[in-house]
């Protein structure tokens, strides 16, 4: 296949053009569609780490000032964050249904600044009736390219923010009433853990970008 036989700069250098190409005729739809990943990545971590403070108070201290504070801090956060996400989808699908009309005027522009005679060969029309099936019947094309790099962009903030709320469980000594778990505070232990997981990661891009190469 044609796809497998192109090299990372090749697929990097296509969808790059991709992304100027239609940041041209659709300015706002990439900054919209990265803060609405993001908050959609970041709302459900909110959420969590609300509720591991008000579990923290109540298997600790349970003062109730505490507890209260977090409930109130838990509600408001994710009445805020609700509001966020609304708008900005209802702000991502305008910007959609923009971009399918818009996305048009880049054939358009082709297709004047080329010759009439290239225009009215075969081959032309082929190529411009390939590219529509494509966009119709498999999702492929400049129509796709918004939707994977939400997903691109989700992924990744949802890795670093598991991440950054996870860290204290490899940075926290385990405690001498532990001791069947001290090997757990042994770093080289850690940066095994580290390895699998950049691993993981590395595995996980590759096939995302070979999918949507």
């Amino acid at each position: 296949m044609e796809q497998e036989n192109k090299s990372w700069r090749e697929v990097f250098e296509i969808h790059y053009r991709a992304f100027r190409d239609i940041r041209k005729v659709c300015p706002r739809l990439f900054p919209v569609i990265l803060l609405k990943e993001i908050l959609e990545a970041v709302s459900p971590y909110v959420t969590i780490f609300f509720s591991a403070r008000i579990l923290e108070e109540l298997a600790g201290n349970r003062r109730t000032d505490e507890v209260w504070k977090w409930v109130f801090w838990t509600v408001v956060c994710e009445g805020i964050l609700v509001l966020l996400n609304l708008v900005f989808r209802q702000w991502y699908e305008m910007q959609m249904e923009d971009f399918h009309f818009r996305k048009e005027k880049l054939f358009t522009d082709k297709l004047f600044s080329m010759d009439f005679a290239d225009i009215d060969k075969q081959e032309t029309h082929d190529l411009r009736s390939r590219i529509k099936i494509n966009e119709q019947y498999w999702d492929w094309g400049l129509k796709s390219v918004p939707e994977k790099l939400g997903q691109i962009i989700r992924a990744a903030v949802s890795i670093l923010t598991a991440f950054s709320l996870t860290l204290s469980l490899f940075t926290l000594p385990v405690t001498k009433r532990g001791k069947a778990w001290e090997i757990l505070n042994n770093p080289l232990l850690i940066l095994g853990l580290l390895g699998i997981r950049q691993w993981m990661c590395g595995c996980i891009t590759s096939r995302i970008l070979w999918m949507y190469a």
